[in-house]
């Protein structure tokens, strides 16, 4: 457990976050920044910008979830991939991972949804 960063409190005092929140909330970031974007760290972030182009087929999924999966791994050492599933639901990719902090042994289901430009 460790403190909120913003110091919020309730009746209780300091709220305090759980790790596999905050293993949550790091992975909500990385989906939110591409690669390129972080000043100080350009390597950090998602690789899904070079597929805002192409068609929307399992052949675009199959190469997200390649690039996604090498590239979480280099960002998150900590997090061991246990699935990883990309479907196209009408003009977005559903993307759904279920990963494992091997520090914490908690396991996660993290999902979000990537929108390619039209």
């Amino acid at each position: 457990m460790e403190l909120n960063h913003l110091f919020k409190n309730n009746e209780s005092g300091l709220l305090l976050h759980r790790e596999n929140e905050e293993d949550l909330q790091k992975m909500f970031l990385w989906f939110s920044i591409s690669e390129g974007e972080r000043w100080g760290q350009p390597g950090w972030g998602h690789p899904l910008k070079p597929f805002l182009h192409e068609p929307m087929n399992e052949n675009t999924e199959i190469m997200m979830e390649m690039a996604i999966f090498s590239k979480l791994s280099v960002d998150f050492p900590q997090f061991q991939l246990v699935a990883l599933g990309i479907n196209h639901v009408e003009n977005c990719y559903k993307i759904q991972i279920h990963f494992r902090n091997v520090y914490t042994g908690e396991t996660n289901q993290y999902t979000n949804t990537f929108s390619p430009v039209i």
